[in-house]
């Protein structure tokens, strides 16, 4: 807002310098700046929650709590003439709700003319075009003290009766903008007893306005909810000063100073008469907030050592009466302040601003820290992250919302718990309007988001949280999951190697990389078929012989849903029985004193028997002195009857205590071979 220093020693008695004023609201969080040096206008950017700075008076009392200078208010005396007010003008509030106090005077003989030159002066200072003595009035007071006004003529309203409602159906009104709005029963208006005569806290109405023939005003003062305001004004596309007022929240008390003051006003300008008694109607009543401020807590947030009389005499600086208790000061909050003072963390926050930031000297924090009951989940989830992050996988942290209909995307069954989806009736927008189910979505809009920017080949993960619904009235269940995505190729281009498509091997390394990174060896993947996977490219995923996620390659009918180019691979694990499945512990052995001797196995077996299967069959007969097993050829060519592949296995064994000899080991390798062909029909080679 701006403000002239002129004008402004009218409500303070302050001598400081323009510069030091500046200086002084900036050191309080005022942020001001200079406009014209010869002038002495200056800037104050005021934040939404301190309407009350939006004013002269406001400004002045803001001034006077950092430099002590007595402000010095307009003095208000109402002389009235024998008329009296109920007998010129009826006024009904209808909507109690919107409308909370109504206000009004009436000020008869008045002659409309051109305003004198020291209010045209202030009013081109502050950017408002002078109208007439009455109209600058209201203006005048607006600014004097952030009340806005409104005056009608009193001859134009019929009956002379006014009703605060909502408006009818079908109902316009021209505004003395001289455009015409329509109205509609969520807008508050002032009425006569045939139609709208204002936008209730926005505009005044063409007909009632004030003009060279008025003889009579009716002067409103009022305070009107801010959200009915804000509301109205948007919808009408109508900003003004009045509504800027309004929709920030006047002050209760200021109602009746500001009326009379204007009222006094026009009485001196115009040679009216004001008619005794004032309108007054209040729905509510207005009780003074208080708010208790302990001195230790407020020591122990700013670091100082400020006594209770201290903090009650700049308390007393910002207006603020207070009554001291143990240790405890009950502050009552003047009405002006009612708006953004709602808390003792409030009154802490003024009393820091006031007493100085300068003067709060540099403490350590006296803090405890205490090691978490939930050490090894930080611990265990930062190690998850460091390896799949070593292994060139990016995290991505999105939203909890995704699009409803990606969901439809995938062909879940009833009894799935991933087709429940948790609505959201408050959207931020169109893509985020359920809770997530599963991760897989997300991950899915945040690769089709990269390819669409010619980002293609992509290797994040995301560790999130889905929801499940429950029955009516409970909270859904909260689940942490893991989950990652691969697809384009596994490198750059480079002329050293070529690079390749990712696949399902290679997601399914990088998570064994996991695995071992975590000391996590009972680990296993079991073929599986599932809606979101291909049918012939997914696998369960086991630690312990206990499920705790899945991984595949995304089913092509979602992967053409989704437009994607390249195969995509996903992975889901459950984030709890991930962690259960982590030993707690690590056992160290001394390193092998004896070699190790390697022998292979080939055989064709069926292509319905899983490896892993295969594996964990030759693990249970070659006993405690098998050390690794690995499928280092698998062939499916011409040479291999139909239904059938060709395996290659190369198996390690080692003794703790001694050298293995060829007998022992070919004895062990007889009893494997056995056990394949009989167990699972397969064929040595």
């Amino acid at each position: 807002m701006l403000f002239s220093y002129k004008y402004l020693k009218n409500y303070i008695d302050v001598k400081l310098p323009l510069a030091e004023l500046i200086l002084g609201l900036n050191v309080i969080g005022i942020e001001s700046r200079v406009i014209d040096k010869d002038k002495e206008s200056f800037e104050s950017e005021v934040s939404a929650n301190r309407n009350d700075c939006l004013s002269y008076f406001g400004l002045a009392r803001e001034i006077s709590a950092f430099s002590g200078a007595k402000i010095t208010p307009p003095k208000v005396k109402i002389k009235s003439g024998k008329e009296k007010i109920e007998d010129l003008v009826r006024i009904s509030i209808q909507d109690k709700v919107n409308c909370l106090r109504y206000s009004a005077r009436v000020i008869n003989n008045v002659k409309v003319s051109e305003s004198p030159d020291w209010l045209k002066e202030f009013l081109a200072l502050q950017g408002m075009r002078p109208v007439n003595n009455i109209v600058d009035v209201t203006n005048y007071v607006l600014l004097e003290y952030g009340q806005p006004l409104h005056a009608f003529d009193l001859a134009r309203i019929k009956e002379h009766t006014i009703f605060v409602r909502p408006a009818k159906k079908g109902e316009s009104i021209t505004a003395i903008n001289q455009n015409k709005y329509n109205l509609d029963a969520s807008m508050l208006v002032i009425a006569d007893k045939e139609k709208p005569v204002a936008i209730a806290g926005i505009m005044g109405g063409l007909e009632s306005e004030v003009s060279s023939n008025t003889g009579s005003i009716l002067l409103e003062s009022a305070f009107f909810k801010p959200a009915s305001v804000n509301k109205t004004s948007r919808k009408l596309n109508l900003k003004t000063d009045s509504s800027y007022h309004f929709e920030r929240q006047v002050d209760w008390d200021t109602v009746e100073t500001a009326l009379d003051r204007a009222a006094l006003l026009i009485q001196e300008l115009s040679g009216g008469t004001i008619a005794g008694g004032i309108v007054d109607i209040k729905t509510i009543k207005s009780t003074p907030k208080v708010i208790n401020l302990r001195i230790e807590r407020l020591n122990s947030i700013l670091g100082t050592d400020l006594k209770i009389k201290e903090v009650g005499i700049i308390l007393k600086k910002l207006g603020i009466a207070s009554k001291a208790g143990k240790n405890i000061l009950k502050a009552n909050i003047p009405s002006y302040r009612s708006g953004d003072l709602e808390r003792e963390i409030d009154l802490i926050e003024e009393v820091s601003r006031i007493y100085g930031y300068d003067n709060i000297k540099e403490t350590i924090p006296n803090s405890i820290f205490n090691v978490s009951d939930n050490e090894f989940e930080w611990r265990f989830e930062r190690k998850v992250k460091e390896v799949l992050a070593s292994r060139g996988m990016f995290e991505v942290v999105p939203y909890t919302f995704c699009r409803k209909d990606n969901i439809t995307k995938f062909s879940f069954k009833e009894d799935d718990d991933r087709c429940r989806i948790l609505e959201i009736s408050n959207p931020l927008s169109g893509d985020q309007d359920i809770l997530k189910s599963t991760v897989i979505p997300g991950l899915l809009e945040i690769a089709q988001r990269n390819i669409n920017v010619k980002n293609n080949n992509l290797q994040i993960f995301e560790l999130g949280k889905i929801f499940i619904p429950r029955e009516k009235n409970e909270l859904p269940v909260e689940k942490k999951v893991l989950g990652g995505l691969v697809t384009g190729f596994n490198q750059e281009k480079a002329w050293v190697e070529e690079n390749h498509l990712v696949d399902f091997y290679d997601l399914k390394g990088i998570l064994e990389d996991l695995f071992d990174g975590l000391n996590i060896k009972n680990y296993r993947f079991g073929a599986s078929t599932d809606c979101i996977y291909h049918p012939n490219k997914a696998a369960r995923i086991y630690i312990d012989n206990k499920e705790i996620g899945i991984i595949g390659e995304l089913h092509p009918d979602i992967k053409e849903k989704f437009e994607f180019v390249n195969p995509v691979y996903l992975f889901e694990i459950d984030w709890q029985k991930f962690s259960e499945s982590i030993p707690k512990g690590m056992k160290f052995a001394s390193l092998p004193k004896f070699p190790n001797v390697s022998r292979d196995i080939a055989l064709m077996i069926s292509r319905d028997i899983e490896a892993e299967k295969i594996l964990s069959l030759i693990k249970e007969n070659g006993g405690s002195l098998i050390e690794s097993m690995n499928i280092f050829d698998l062939y499916t060519g011409k040479q291999i009857p139909e239904g059938l592949k060709s395996l290659a296995i190369s198996i390690s064994y080692r003794h703790p205590e001694r050298t293995l000899t060829d007998t022992e080991i070919e004895s062990i390798q007889q009893i494997i071979k056995s056990a394949l062909t009989d167990k699972l029909k397969a064929t040595i080679r």
